[in-house]
């Protein structure tokens, strides 16, 4: 896990000092528009949240560029997610140079979507290997952008995603539905077998939850007769290992890749989760899902409808992440800490009655 925010980190002060360092040699990009689009590029590095909300606007690529050859450029931490859906798409990995010398053979691309919503190295390649660019007008990586749209915090990620797509629409003259609805991934799964499923892991440390709360939490759904299951990735073993030690759950933490994960959820009545990539798996999939928000913008990535609760505390010092940025916390991580068992205990229990209309009853399809 070190080993990985090292990397990121080295990532962003990459971005920070060589990405602006190019960026001030550049002049205004001046646009090379084609209304015959033969090959699109779609920029998305980050982790598998932003990839997972992207996927409605891939979808509707695909539909209004039928015959184009799509890519997606992406990275180790989110290229999975584009195997979890029906994607005739074509997936490089930048941080893999044999991959990403393979895409820059398709150098001048007729059309690129840059999805980063800050870093400026992103929109540097999509200047060099695009013919045309759109992309977020959020600091100087306009100058290499063709088509700026605008980009709100308070605005949910598939839906700025969908206004990229919108947007070029709009310059080229096309038109786009940029309705969409939960699911839009499907995993088939022969039949259910869990409750609710608990994902523990998060991308940051101020984003975790409490041991001990969690394994309250799941006692507290076992004494309803519900069965659990635990997921979660090898960095959480240990921390899943202690709380399933009290606890009646199967624990398939470290244990599973990113489509068995999914195939887990998918079978599932309910999905408990940290804000997380994992949470997005689950709305994507029509599963319920209760979530706890503190650092991150519950506006921006919480799973919207009836069938989503968030658990947040609404400090005045939260949200405090912006483009991936969290700031240490001077209040110990205030908004964390204080979301109590019954609060969430109660959003769990009320979204499984709402979805069965009766009294709490235990699955009878496991053994």
């Amino acid at each position: 896990m070190l080993k990985k925010l090292n990397k990121i980190k080295t990532i962003k002060y990459l971005d920070r000092t060589i990405g602006n360092s190019i960026l001030k040699l550049l002049p205004i990009k001046n646009p090379h528009f084609s209304d015959r689009i033969k090959s699109i590029l779609v920029i998305r590095p980050g982790g598998i949240g932003d990839a997972v909300l992207l996927i409605p606007t891939i979808k509707k690529i695909e539909k209004i560029f039928p015959k184009a050859k799509i890519h997606i450029l992406a990275e180790k931490r989110n290229a999975e997610v584009f195997s979890l859906f029906d994607c005739n798409c074509e997936v490089f990995r930048y941080d893999k140079p044999s991959e990403f010398l393979g895409m820059l053979k398709y150098k001048r691309y007729d059309l690129v979507f840059d999805t980063e919503q800050w870093h400026i190295l992103s929109s540097i390649i999509a200047r060099y290997v695009g013919k045309f660019v759109v992309g977020f007008d959020t600091n100087k990586r306009r100058k290499n952008l063709d088509v700026r749209v605008g980009y709100s915090h308070t605005r949910y990620e598939v839906d700025s995603f969908l206004d990229l797509l919108e947007g070029y629409c709009r310059y080229a003259g096309l038109s786009v539905d940029k309705k969409w609805n939960y699911p839009f991934l499907n995993i088939k799964t022969s039949k259910l077998l869990y409750d609710v499923v608990v994902f523990t892991g998060a991308s940051i440390k101020q984003r975790k939850w409490d041991i001990v709360k969690y394994a309250k939490l799941i006692n507290k759904l076992n004494d309803l007769d519900l069965k659990i299951a635990l997921i979660g990735a090898k960095n959480d073993v240990d921390f899943n290992k202690k709380i399933a030690k009290d606890c009646k759950v199967d624990d398939f933490t470290g244990k599973t890749d990113l489509k068995e994960t999914a195939k887990i959820i998918a079978s599932s009545r309910l999905l408990f989760s940290t804000d997380s990539g994992i949470l997005h798996i689950g709305a994507a999939l029509g599963i319920k899902t209760v979530s706890l928000f503190g650092p991150g913008i519950e506006y921006k990535w919480a799973p919207k409808g009836k069938n989503h609760k968030t658990v947040n505390m609404y400090l005045p010092c939260s949200p405090c992440t912006r483009f991936g940025y969290t700031l240490k916390c001077p209040y110990a991580v205030r908004c964390m800490k204080e979301i109590d068992v019954d609060r969430v205990f109660k959003a769990i229990t009320s979204l499984l009655q709402d979805m069965l209309f009766v009294a709490l009853q235990p699955i009878r399809q496991y053994n």
